[in-house]
């Protein structure tokens, strides 16, 4: 009987341990024969489609206070930040300062002018503004920018 133990002992059974077949949850036997690639696309397919939607829902009660807190802080930094990217704030700046240098214009005409028609005062003014604006552009361009400047921290929170 001792012999009949060790040869039991000794048998070992290699058919279970073949790396090309596989064995199912039915008990189908599958011969494996495709390549890494297609084993890490299929089980990146099945981790796309194994989504459960009650983690996520139960995600929000959760954390709700993080969340919350999250989106004031968002909102916060969108209102804080919202004046640097007023670029209309340049368009009135650039109105400002023309209208400005072609009101001292018109005054310094009438002053020296009183009797002057309005068309003429309107052309003379526009001339010399453009010839102005010709000479002493950098320095308009810099004013316009200070008032730009000025005017996007007035609408700072």
């Amino acid at each position: 009987m001792d012999k009949d133990r060790n040869e039991d002992e000794l048998k070992v059974d290699f058919s279970k341990l073949n790396p090309f077949k596989r064995v199912h949850k039915k008990g189908k036997v599958k011969d494996e024969k495709m390549s890494r690639n297609e084993k890490e696309s299929k089980e990146e397919q099945r981790e796309e489609l194994n989504l459960d939607f009650r983690k996520i829902t139960n995600f929000f009660p959760k954390n709700s206070t993080f969340i919350l807190i999250l989106l004031i802080l968002i909102f916060t930094l969108y209102i804080r930040l919202m004046p640097t990217k007023l670029g209309i704030m340049d368009d009135i700046a650039r109105n400002n300062v023309y209208s400005y240098i072609k009101q001292n214009l018109r005054n310094q005409i009438e002053q020296q002018f009183p009797n002057l028609p309005e068309e003429q005062k309107n052309t003379y003014v526009e001339n010399n503004f453009n010839q102005l604006l010709k000479e002493n552009n950098e320095q308009i361009e810099l004013q316009i920018k200070q008032t730009s400047d000025y005017l996007k921290k007035e609408f700072q929170y």
